[in-house]
């Protein structure tokens, strides 16, 4: 009989002990170590018999997800530099100019759910007068990744200081 999977050997000591009480008055012999996934049934009215038990797993096994970031520059952008951290690592970095107005980042996270990010960026901007500045700016938060979804970041502006956030893309990229 081939030998059945399991991860616990007194899973399939107790299914030995019911089969062995189940027939009747007999001894009963369980031989294996701590790893062994079969039980050796030995009865006074039955020949011997082997006993395999198989567990299915108690968890999913989780594979790698991986999501898209879509920028684009807006009206009076210049420029923009943007670093992704995701979950405490460097992830990547996605750079957009006027040659470049658009552009992706691939990005893969080992499982899907929830996940921190960080964001550091430089945006350029246009100014009234012609002129152009510079903001520096972060942000912080958590996503929730599912497999294949896009994410866009948006900047506010306040004062001299931009604040960076991810959301959900709002369909023209996807």
């Amino acid at each position: 009989m081939p030998r059945a999977k399991s991860s616990n050997s007194w899973l399939g000591g107790v299914a030995a002990i019911i089969a062995a009480l189940g027939g009747g008055s007999g001894i009963l012999l369980l031989l294996g170590g701590a790893k062994s996934d079969q039980a050796l049934i030995k009865s006074q009215r039955h020949s011997t018999s082997y006993v395999g038990v198989e567990q299915q797993p108690t968890e999913p096994i989780e594979q790698p997800v991986e999501f898209t970031l879509y920028d684009r520059l807006g009206r009076n952008q210049v420029s923009k530099y943007l670093s992704v951290a995701l979950d405490g690592k460097p992830a990547g970095a996605l750079t957009l100019d006027e040659a470049h107005p658009s552009g992706t980042l691939k990005l893969t996270v080992p499982r899907a759910g929830a996940h921190s990010y960080a964001l550091e960026g430089v945006l350029t901007v246009r100014g009234f007068f012609g002129g152009q500045q510079q903001l520096r700016g972060h942000g912080r938060a958590a996503i929730d990744v599912a497999p294949g979804q896009t994410f866009e970041p948006r900047v506010t502006v306040k004062g001299n200081t931009a604040h960076f956030s991810l959301q959900p893309a709002s369909g023209a990229a996807e």
